[in-house]
Protein backbone atom coordinates (compact mmCIF):
# COMPACT_ATOMS: atom_id res chain seq x y z
CA UNK A 1 0.00 0.00 0.00
CA UNK A 2 1.25 3.21 -0.48
CA UNK A 3 0.04 7.62 -0.05
CA UNK A 4 0.27 9.78 -2.04
CA UNK A 5 -0.46 13.92 -2.24
CA UNK A 6 -0.61 16.40 -5.24
CA UNK A 7 0.87 19.68 -3.24
CA UNK A 8 1.98 22.78 -4.88
CA UNK A 9 5.58 23.27 -5.92
CA UNK A 10 7.93 25.01 -4.42
CA UNK A 11 10.83 25.31 -2.52
CA UNK A 12 11.16 23.37 0.42
CA UNK A 13 13.11 20.30 0.29
CA UNK A 14 12.55 17.53 2.52
CA UNK A 15 14.40 14.50 4.53
CA UNK A 16 12.18 12.10 6.35
CA UNK A 17 12.71 9.07 8.51
CA UNK A 18 9.52 8.97 9.00
CA UNK A 19 7.06 8.77 6.05
CA UNK A 20 3.59 9.83 7.75
CA UNK A 21 5.37 12.51 9.15
CA UNK A 22 6.52 13.63 5.63
CA UNK A 23 2.84 13.17 4.34
CA UNK A 24 1.61 15.03 7.11
CA UNK A 25 3.86 18.10 6.67
CA UNK A 26 3.87 18.15 2.80
CA UNK A 27 -0.05 19.08 3.02
CA UNK A 28 0.62 21.24 6.34
CA UNK A 29 2.64 23.15 3.59
CA UNK A 30 0.54 23.01 0.18
CA UNK A 31 -2.26 24.44 2.68
CA UNK A 32 0.11 27.44 4.50
CA UNK A 33 0.31 28.35 0.64
CA UNK A 34 4.31 27.02 -0.11
CA UNK A 35 5.50 23.98 -1.83
CA UNK A 36 7.70 21.36 -1.83
CA UNK A 37 10.28 20.84 -4.56
CA UNK A 38 11.51 17.13 -3.14
CA UNK A 39 10.43 14.68 -0.67
CA UNK A 40 13.37 12.32 0.04
CA UNK A 41 11.81 9.01 2.33
CA UNK A 42 15.18 7.42 4.08
CA UNK A 43 12.89 4.84 5.79
CA UNK A 44 11.77 4.96 9.42
CA UNK A 45 15.31 3.31 10.58
CA UNK A 46 17.86 5.21 9.22
CA UNK A 47 18.36 7.41 12.20
CA UNK A 48 19.18 4.17 14.87
CA UNK A 49 23.00 3.37 15.43
CA UNK A 50 23.49 0.52 13.10
CA UNK A 51 22.21 2.11 10.10
CA UNK A 52 24.02 5.71 11.18
CA UNK A 53 21.98 8.24 9.34
CA UNK A 54 23.80 7.42 6.12
CA UNK A 55 20.76 7.96 3.51
CA UNK A 56 19.84 11.50 5.47
CA UNK A 57 23.24 12.64 5.50
CA UNK A 58 23.33 12.19 1.52
CA UNK A 59 20.10 13.25 0.99
CA UNK A 60 20.85 16.83 2.73
CA UNK A 61 24.01 17.12 1.49
CA UNK A 62 22.43 16.87 -2.39
CA UNK A 63 19.73 19.37 -0.96
CA UNK A 64 22.52 21.61 -0.35
CA UNK A 65 23.86 21.34 -3.46
CA UNK A 66 20.47 21.71 -5.46
CA UNK A 67 19.62 24.89 -6.62
CA UNK A 68 15.67 25.12 -6.38
CA UNK A 69 15.84 24.24 -2.79
CA UNK A 70 16.06 26.80 -1.12
CA UNK A 71 14.44 25.67 2.60
CA UNK A 72 15.65 22.12 3.70
CA UNK A 73 13.62 20.23 5.93
CA UNK A 74 14.58 17.30 8.59
CA UNK A 75 11.42 14.91 9.85
CA UNK A 76 13.03 11.59 11.78
CA UNK A 77 11.68 9.34 14.09
CA UNK A 78 12.63 9.00 17.19
CA UNK A 79 16.84 9.39 16.48
CA UNK A 80 19.62 7.31 18.31
CA UNK A 81 21.27 10.54 20.25
CA UNK A 82 24.71 9.76 18.80
CA UNK A 83 23.27 9.78 15.27
CA UNK A 84 20.84 12.57 15.90
CA UNK A 85 24.28 15.01 17.15
CA UNK A 86 26.11 13.82 13.63
CA UNK A 87 22.76 15.01 11.70
CA UNK A 88 22.64 17.98 13.75
CA UNK A 89 26.37 18.75 13.77
CA UNK A 90 26.23 18.31 9.42
CA UNK A 91 23.03 20.48 9.32
CA UNK A 92 24.93 23.45 11.12
CA UNK A 93 27.42 23.90 7.77
CA UNK A 94 24.56 23.36 4.67
CA UNK A 95 24.18 26.48 3.24
CA UNK A 96 20.43 27.30 3.62
CA UNK A 97 18.01 27.25 5.88
CA UNK A 98 16.92 24.11 8.45
CA UNK A 99 14.04 23.09 10.19
CA UNK A 100 14.37 19.60 11.58
CA UNK A 101 11.93 17.87 14.06
CA UNK A 102 13.27 15.11 16.02
CA UNK A 103 9.89 13.15 16.80
CA UNK A 104 9.50 12.61 20.69
CA UNK A 105 11.85 15.86 21.40
CA UNK A 106 10.45 19.11 23.06
CA UNK A 107 13.33 21.73 22.02
CA UNK A 108 13.56 24.65 24.05
CA UNK A 109 15.70 26.66 21.80
CA UNK A 110 17.29 26.46 18.29
CA UNK A 111 20.93 25.11 17.15
CA UNK A 112 22.96 27.11 15.34
CA UNK A 113 21.60 28.03 12.26
CA UNK A 114 19.05 24.76 12.57
CA UNK A 115 15.13 25.73 13.96
CA UNK A 116 14.22 22.79 15.71
CA UNK A 117 10.37 22.04 15.87
CA UNK A 118 8.47 20.45 18.37
CA UNK A 119 5.31 19.49 16.00
CA UNK A 120 4.90 18.44 12.57
CA UNK A 121 2.51 21.33 11.67
CA UNK A 122 5.41 24.08 13.28
CA UNK A 123 7.67 22.39 10.86
CA UNK A 124 5.88 23.05 8.25
CA UNK A 125 4.82 26.67 9.73
CA UNK A 126 8.60 27.62 9.95
CA UNK A 127 9.37 26.14 6.82
CA UNK A 128 6.58 28.26 4.88
CA UNK A 129 8.38 31.34 7.34
CA UNK A 130 11.26 31.04 5.73
CA UNK A 131 10.64 29.83 2.37
CA UNK A 132 8.38 33.04 2.03
CA UNK A 133 11.32 35.33 3.64
CA UNK A 134 9.88 35.87 6.72
CA UNK A 135 11.22 35.38 10.26
CA UNK A 136 10.82 32.51 12.46
CA UNK A 137 8.77 32.92 15.25
CA UNK A 138 9.62 32.41 18.69
CA UNK A 139 6.50 30.45 19.17
CA UNK A 140 3.85 28.85 17.12
CA UNK A 141 1.69 27.14 19.23
CA UNK A 142 -1.81 28.49 19.63
CA UNK A 143 -4.74 27.95 22.26
CA UNK A 144 -7.32 25.94 20.68
CA UNK A 145 -10.53 27.02 19.86
CA UNK A 146 -13.83 24.87 20.14
CA UNK A 147 -15.68 24.97 16.57
CA UNK A 148 -18.31 27.75 18.70
CA UNK A 149 -15.31 30.27 18.65
CA UNK A 150 -13.76 30.09 21.96
CA UNK A 151 -10.83 28.71 23.83
CA UNK A 152 -11.20 25.35 26.01
CA UNK A 153 -11.11 25.60 29.47
CA UNK A 154 -8.65 23.56 31.00
CA UNK A 155 -10.73 21.22 32.81
CA UNK A 156 -11.76 19.51 29.45
CA UNK A 157 -10.52 16.62 28.31
CA UNK A 158 -10.80 14.53 25.49
CA UNK A 159 -11.88 10.78 25.09
CA UNK A 160 -12.04 8.44 22.46
CA UNK A 161 -13.67 5.08 21.85
CA UNK A 162 -11.56 2.31 21.28
CA UNK A 163 -13.49 -1.15 19.89
CA UNK A 164 -12.40 -3.88 22.37
CA UNK A 165 -11.18 -6.10 19.45
CA UNK A 166 -9.04 -3.39 18.44
CA UNK A 167 -7.98 -2.95 22.15
CA UNK A 168 -6.50 -6.45 22.56
CA UNK A 169 -4.67 -6.45 19.42
CA UNK A 170 -2.78 -3.74 20.60
CA UNK A 171 -2.56 -5.07 23.80
CA UNK A 172 -0.43 -8.04 21.68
Amino acid sequence: MAFTNVVKPGNIGIVGASGTGIQEVTTIIDRLGGGVVHAIGTGGRDLNEKVGAITVKDAIAALDKHDPTDIIVVISKPPAKEVRDEVVELLQNVSKPVVAIFLGEKPDHHEGNVYLAHTLEETAQMAVDLAMGREVKKNYSTPAVSPVGHALSEDKTVKAFIPEELWRQRQE
